[in-house]
């Protein structure tokens, strides 16, 4: 699966509310399945769904979208 980084919606994603909600929301939904399919390769098959859930919750308390920077490359590589 190919993404292509769209930053208006990680840019979106820092802010409060509602509108920044929602693009966090979209952002873990569309990295989920990258997410998921790295931790079937690189670890315990059978634990990738724990795995998964687990680095979103480290990376909503963290607020890792925050650090995200379009110059150093894609949001998929900073992930």
């Amino acid at each position: 699966m190919s993404h292509t980084t769209r930053w208006s919606l990680v840019l979106a994603a820092r802010g409060e509310g509602d509108g920044a909600r929602d693009a966090l929301g979209e952002l873990c939904a569309a990295y989920r399945p990258v997410m998921l399919a790295y931790f079937r390769r690189h670890g315990d098959p059978a634990r990738a769904e724990d795995e998964t859930q687990a680095f979103f919750l480290h990376f909503l308390q963290q607020r890792l979208a925050e650090r995200a920077d379009p110059l150093r490359g894609s949001f998929r590589a900073f992930l």
